[in-house]
């Protein structure tokens, strides 16, 4: 299961040690399609650039994209995205989009956690929490 919050947990080291892909083709792609590889060409270090704990040294939007990149990589049968565009413009909006139909069309079953439109008009079933009534108020599709 690969679960990625609001804010991405990500630990000290350099943003393609913490990719961890061994094949730098499939973190090519990957890092295009999630927007990374752009955030990595404006870095002086590039692929070397060492962050420190939690993802210091990049924007909270440039670590959603990292963690992406990362979960594209290394695919689970599980993904939870707990509001995943929390923190990007459109652009970034449009990544996640993508990012999710790509996770999707790999077998993984992709749970999201959202309030934008965008995102739940992308689910399959659709369950809205009332947390004032503290009780699910429906099911269904979109």
């Amino acid at each position: 299961m690969t679960w990625l919050p609001q804010r991405p947990v990500l630990e000290p080291g350099t943003i393609d040690a913490l990719l961890g892909s061994p094949d730098r083709a499939d973190r090519d792609r990957a890092a295009a399609r999630t927007g990374l590889g752009a955030v990595v060409a404006t870095l002086p270090d590039g692929w070397a650039t060492a962050l420190g704990a939690g993802g210091v040294g990049l924007s909270v939007g440039q670590r959603q994209r990292l963690a992406l990149t990362r979960a594209l990589l290394r695919p689970t049968a599980l993904v939870v995205l707990d509001e995943p565009t929390a923190h990007l413009d459109a652009a970034g909006e449009r990544v996640v989009l993508d990012t999710v139909d790509a996770l999707r069309a790999a077998g993984s079953a992709v749970l999201l956690v959202a309030h934008r439109r965008s995102l739940v008009a992308r689910a399959d079933d659709v369950v809205t929490v009332d947390a004032a009534a503290d009780h699910l108020v429906g099911a269904g599709t979109p």
